[in-house]
């Protein structure tokens, strides 16, 4: 079988994690894999994707524009006559306006089975559609803003997808590329000097995988403030290193969290609330389900299920075996047959 992913702009997020999994996950079944993108970010650059055909599109467009993007590269798939017989596509919330969400509604009546995802969705060229959803959020705004589409039509998979004086580490991408995200950085830099905390806040600016994991295992706690996140990728991670987390009570973290077990909930992200949060979990000697091993093993078990990389790996074979039963069939005979 062979399967086009198409994912503009490869940087280190949550949602371009996803999409390494599911390549390596598709290259590992023997499927043949066309990868189209405009950029891969130097985070990458030692990562081997051995068995995938990269197609790196060079684009002269604003970076983050993802609209234009994904519509680029699908044309490049449409006149370099590539015939695959799955196609992955990086879904962007921008396409979520009237315009267009007329538009996709329009096609997705005529899918079998939608699995609705913040970073990927799969078009199958029989005029299937699946698109992945990372929690139980995002379907439900998917429904919201698509309200014709039946609701058994929509699946959900999580992606998977690593004191005695307070100190404060600010750590995130700080993409070059994209002017936001450096005007924020500047910002956040700006409001330390303003409020006096330059010496309990630090900044680490795009910190490697190696750097992210050790402040895990050396934090008391780990703040997550967006709210209405589609999954958010650090309660997971958190989950994984035994730490608890401060997350608002919206989107996907809203699931993944659960009170007072594995970390506290606000409502919003004001600075009140967080401060209490934080005052809460400073008092908090112990959390049992992280702290001990034997109680931890029930949250291990949650996250293997719901957001380890064979999880979502079984999730992603469920989707394809629904669209492509003989397939699915023919795997089983040489399962059997190994076995």
């Amino acid at each position: 079988m062979h399967v086009v992913i198409i994912h503009p702009e490869q940087w280190n997020g949550g949602s371009d994690r996803c999409t390494v999994a599911l390549i390596r996950h598709f290259v590992s079944k023997g499927y043949k894999v066309t990868w189209l993108t405009t950029m891969i970010d130097e985070y990458w650059k030692d990562h081997k994707f051995d068995g995938v055909d990269i197609r790196e599109v060079g684009l002269k467009l604003h970076p983050g524009d993802w609209w234009s993007q994904n519509v680029a590269l699908g044309w490049y798939l449409v006149l370099n006559n590539i015939k695959p017989d799955l196609v992955v596509v990086d879904h962007s919330a921008r396409w979520y306006s009237n315009l267009i969400g007329l538009i996709e509604e329009h096609l997705f009546e005529q899918t079998d089975v939608i699995m609705v995802a913040i970073g990927i969705s799969a078009v199958v060229l029989t005029l299937l559609l699946t698109l992945l959803s990372l929690n139980l959020f995002a379907a439900s705004q998917f429904s919201r803003v698509m309200p014709r589409i039946e609701k058994s039509k929509i699946r959900v998979v999580y992606p998977p997808c690593d004191v005695d004086s307070i100190v404060i580490s600010l750590a995130g991408s700080v993409m070059p590329h994209i002017p936001e995200s450096r005007i924020y950085y500047e910002l956040l830099q700006k409001m330390t000097k303003d409020l006096d905390v330059t010496d309990v806040v630090h900044f680490i600016p795009s910190p490697s995988e190696c750097q992210k994991f050790e402040l895990y295992r050396q934090c008391d706690s780990a703040l997550y403030t967006p709210p209405n996140e589609h999954f958010g990728i650090v309660p997971i991670e958190a989950l994984d290193q035994r730490r608890p987390v401060i997350v608002c009570d919206s989107g996907g973290p809203a699931e993944t969290v659960i009170e007072d077990v594995t970390g506290s909930k606000i409502l919003k992200p004001t600075g009140e609330l967080l401060a209490e949060a934080m005052v809460h979990h400073i008092k908090k000697q112990e959390w049992p389900a992280l702290d001990c091993d034997e109680t931890y093993e029930k949250q291990r078990a949650r996250f293997d299920r719901d957001f380890s990389l064979r999880g979502f790996c079984a999730h992603i074979d469920e989707a394809v075996a629904q669209l492509f039963p003989d397939l699915a069939a023919i795997s089983s005979r040489n399962r059997r047959a190994l076995a």
